[in-house]
């Protein structure tokens, strides 16, 4: 199939649309936070991992561009379509983990599964423009701010380790463990993991997500 590729400075502007969109959209649903709905070990750092500003970073890192999700549908979902959707965010992660062999005791339910009916799950995923909420989505992210349930940090000079459990209502839950390394003073998400289906990904030095399997 042909694809039609954009010219450089046409991507670029696209991508710069889609992060300033997405800070928008996910910065109007991140959520209140409590002392109770979010702990950490620093007190130096406390404040950001406690912050909307924190969740709203989760929802940027974690997602994809809604033209990339939707390539799984073109023309049915497939492994190959799944494989050549960008980037292999958390979203990307999690989209392709759905453990349909699993049973009653299996460890990876409690990482990550569905919550209901799967019915639920594309909507709960979509990061919509709330001037035009009936158009297609912008992006797609799981989990969005607003279904973040706990974060525990722990962090270790420049590196911060810990666990984030999130669950949209009728759709999925989980919990993801991930590494965040302070750069030029600010906070970035380096790395997500799912330990018990194996699987990460991480950012690379372009700056992309790169999965693996955990050994």
């Amino acid at each position: 199939m042909h694809r039609y590729k954009p010219h450089r400075a046409v991507a670029w502007f696209s991508a710069v649309c889609f992060v300033a969109a997405v800070w928008n959209i996910c910065s109007a649903q991140s959520p209140s936070v409590t002392e109770d709905h979010k702990s950490a070990t620093t007190a130096s750092d406390i404040a950001y991992f406690q912050s909307d500003e924190f969740a709203v970073d989760l929802c940027k890192a974690g997602s994809m561009p809604w033209k990339e999700y939707s390539k799984i549908w073109d023309p049915k979902p497939s492994q190959d379509n799944y494989k050549a959707m960008e980037p292999k965010s958390l979203t990307w992660l999690l989209v392709g983990t759905a453990p349909r062999d699993a049973k009653k005791g299996d460890p990876r339910l409690d990482e990550f599964r569905s919550d209901g009916s799967t019915a639920n799950v594309p909507e709960s995923l979509y990061v919509r423009d709330e001037k035009n909420p009936t158009a297609d989505p912008i992006a797609v992210s799981m989990p969005q701010a607003k279904f973040i349930l706990k974060t525990t940090m722990v962090v270790n000079g420049d590196r911060a380790d810990g666990m984030i459990s999130f669950r949209a209502p009728d759709a999925y839950r989980g919990r993801v463990e991930v590494t965040c390394e302070r750069k030029s003073g600010k906070w970035t998400f380096v790395e997500f993991r799912l330990p018990a289906y194996k699987k990460k990904t991480t950012l690379n030095a372009k700056g992309e997500w790169e999965p693996s399997d955990i050994k």
